[in-house]
């Protein structure tokens, strides 16, 4: 399985990275229109990540909920995923692989049960709501913990994996997925 996780996962690497800037620019457009009025129904928390590389994009999405004043992001510390409540991008640094991540100096640390909806990344989804990452495990460790909340994979249309995706016992299926 392991061979066939790390094929699969060039694979969508390769066809996200193909992806043209004007296409990223709509369907970042189309997503706000979407995540956005999800993000101001919630009573709650909202998670989310800071995209890097070809990632689908959530800057403009982030903007408007440090507004809502509900914008929590990841850390990695210890191989895990904490949660912490933003409160503005000046307090993001540098982190795991280089990627924005919450300062603690300046952000809040949460329990995941304060988070009403969860903005899940992946590499590719399928039709059963399950997600591939980069293989590290950050967020398959975590959704467990999320299982009180919303959770919507989200991504571009070219992510999704039509013949399904390698399952294990451990992996936890999203509650929806969103894809632009």
């Amino acid at each position: 399985m392991t061979e066939a996780k790390t094929q699969l996962r060039a694979e969508l690497r390769s066809k996200r990275k193909s992806i043209l800037p004007p296409r990223k620019s709509n369907a970042e457009e189309l997503s706000i229109q979407t995540l956005l009025p999800l993000a101001q129904e919630v009573k709650g928390l909202v998670l989310s990540y800071v995209s890097f590389g070809s990632e689908f994009p959530t800057q403009q999405l982030n903007e408007y909920l440090i507004v809502l004043e509900n914008l929590v992001l990841p850390k990695v510390e210890g191989g895990e995923l904490c949660l912490y409540l933003v409160p503005s991008y000046q307090c993001l640094t540098p982190g795991h692989s280089k990627i924005l991540e919450p300062d603690p100096l300046q952000c809040i640390k949460i329990p995941e049960e304060q988070v009403s909806l969860a903005f899940i990344p992946g590499l590719g989804f399928d039709s059963e709501k399950h997600r591939i990452g980069y293989g590290k495990g950050h967020f398959d460790r975590l959704l467990p913990k999320l299982i009180h909340c919303e959770t919507i994979g989200i991504g571009f249309k070219e992510q999704f994996v039509s013949e399904g995706l390698p399952k294990q016992d451990h992996d936890v299926a999203l509650n929806q997925i969103l894809l632009f």
